[in-house]
């Protein structure tokens, strides 16, 4: 059976390794991204979408198949604000992952972060923390 996979936060550290390794995977015969601008990637099994990740309906239909990947993440110095960085890293995950469910994807793959904890007193794990208690309770089949 051949899977199709969705990546967000695929132009990142992680997520261009992440894309690059599931286009080589025979496992998967689609790999598509949301991404806010062009990446440059070019690939026979890679289809690209520029979204709006702050409007769903750029992207709620087209988030179909077997798998979300999630690498989406900022930095503060590059969100620019701890409220720009919360709507990147929780509320654009949160919403991809509740409309993956919806949309029948049954498996997520979360990378989170080393000390996750949503009592931390730590904004940024307090964040990942309240992320991954939100995404576990979606319901996916599988959730790593």
């Amino acid at each position: 059976m051949k899977l199709s996979a969705n990546v967000i936060g695929a132009t990142g550290l992680i997520g261009k390794q992440l894309v690059e390794q599931l286009l080589e995977n025979g496992h998967f015969e689609k790999v598509r991204i949301f991404v806010r601008r062009d990446s440059g990637l070019k690939h026979p099994k890679l289809e690209q979408q520029i979204v709006n990740f702050g409007d769903e309906k750029t992207w709620s239909k087209l988030l179909t198949g077997d798998v979300l990947f999630s690498a989406l993440g900022s930095t503060l110095k590059q969100a620019g604000s701890k409220e720009k960085q919360y709507e990147i890293d929780f509320t654009f995950n949160l919403s991809f992952a509740q409309k993956a469910k919806e949309n029948g994807i049954e498996n997520y793959v979360l990378v989170s972060s080393v000390g996750a904890n949503a009592k931390s007193s730590v904004f940024y794990t307090r964040m990942k923390g309240e992320l991954d208690e939100a995404v576990a309770k979606i319901g996916f089949k599988n959730l790593s």
